[in-house]
């Protein structure tokens, strides 16, 4: 894809509204992925009644496409190429920093929301190129051929800066230095996309391993009934409409609970959870990436415990877990109540990835 055919964004003003305080936890059944016939016909009129019922419950967000300097290269990716006239001798942290940086956004995040975010990624790392997937509330309905469709771009443009190998070709693009990449991704929507992601890679690119970092803020974990209604009711103000996502939230979640009981498929954030225990979730990392879980202990839609849980197994796996735990911050929240220690999170993982990497090269060589 040529940057001739996108659609360059227009650069917005500084945006003042609200970071959301919460986002919807996948309460669907993605039963296209599980490989059992029986289940997925039994669910067929679940994900109709979900695509009737989910665009009501989500807000539009054709009037927050813009970004400062993104390009839209898919219906849900966007790209922010890195800024080559950097002086590199004045920005110390560009010789050392992500030259890709790979942002998962939470489900029906709102643009200006996450600019955020990529904003302060802009500053700090000016010379990354940045590639940001929003994960629309019909991710987990969608078939796995759709979802690849949707992250398809995403794949072209980590092809285009030698993150993965070319699909065609099989090798990796010449490129002078390898590629370096943090990868951030927020609650279990950017978790899902994240693995999404990995599986559409696995299937026609070697492992390279890079310099990078993961990111999970606000994830991953399995709520329950309680949490899983708040996230789809928290934003409804028509009390007639969040009665029938109610009522849709409780039917799936039995659904999904007799078909683990009577086909042994797990819960689909249960599946979630293991998958981002594979210490190869994506080709360029392994049990040596560093692992930064950021959570906060007054989350109500994600159980800090199951977080935790999930931390401490990875660590047990033998994987460079990092934990910053906060105490009254809210989902997805905890930049904007507490900026500094957030970044500073981040940036230290990402110094000790960059450093470790250097040591391992300086001894080989």
């Amino acid at each position: 894809m040529t940057t001739s055919s996108r659609l360059l964004v227009q650069t917005p003003e500084a945006d003042n509204t609200r970071v959301a305080d919460s986002e919807c936890t996948d309460p669907a059944t993605h039963v296209q992925q599980t490989g059992n016939t029986a289940a997925a016909g039994t669910g067929k009129g679940y994900i109709r009644l979900a695509r009737i019922i989910l665009p009501f419950t989500f807000p539009s967000h054709n009037s927050y496409m813009t970004g400062a300097g993104f390009i839209t290269v898919g219906k849900h990716v966007y790209l922010r190429p890195g800024q080559r006239d950097v002086d590199i001798s004045a920005a110390h942290t560009a010789t050392k920093g992500p030259t890709v940086i790979l942002i998962f956004g939470w489900m029906s995040a709102q643009l200006p929301h996450l600019h955020k975010y990529t904003q302060y990624y802009s500053d700090v790392y000016p010379q990354a190129t940045q590639i940001l997937v929003r994960i629309p509330a019909a991710f987990f309905l969608n078939t796995e051929k759709t979802n690849e469709s949707l992250l398809a771009p995403a794949v072209e443009e980590l092809e285009a800066a030698g993150c993965i190998a070319p699909s065609k070709s099989g090798g990796f693009v010449d490129v002078k230095e390898p590629p370096r990449i943090l990868v951030h991704a927020f609650s279990n929507g950017g978790g899902s996309g994240l693995v999404a992601l990995g599986r559409v890679l696995s299937r026609f690119t070697p492992s390279q391993r890079l310099t990078s970092v993961i990111v999970l803020d606000s994830c991953p974990a399995a709520g329950d009934l309680s949490s899983v209604v708040k996230a789809f009711t928290s934003s409804i103000r028509s009390t007639l409409l969040r009665a029938v996502v109610i009522f849709f939230v409780f039917l799936t979640f039995c659904y999904q609970t007799l078909r683990h009981l009577f086909f042994s498929i797990p819960h689909t954030l249960d599946a979630l959870n293991d998958s981002l225990l594979d210490p190869h979730v994506l080709p360029w990392v392994d049990k040596r990436t560093p692992r930064l879980y950021i959570f906060s202990k007054n989350d109500e839609l994600v159980p800090w415990q199951k977080v935790m849980a999930h931390a401490e197994k990875a660590k047990e796996l033998g994987m460079d877990v990092r934990m910053r735990v906060y105490e009254h911050t809210s989902h997805v929240a905890h930049m904007r109540a507490d900026p500094e220690t957030y970044w500073s999170a981040i940036g230290q993982a990402w110094g000790d990835a960059w450093r470790a990497d250097e040591t391992e090269a300086v001894v080989k060589n």
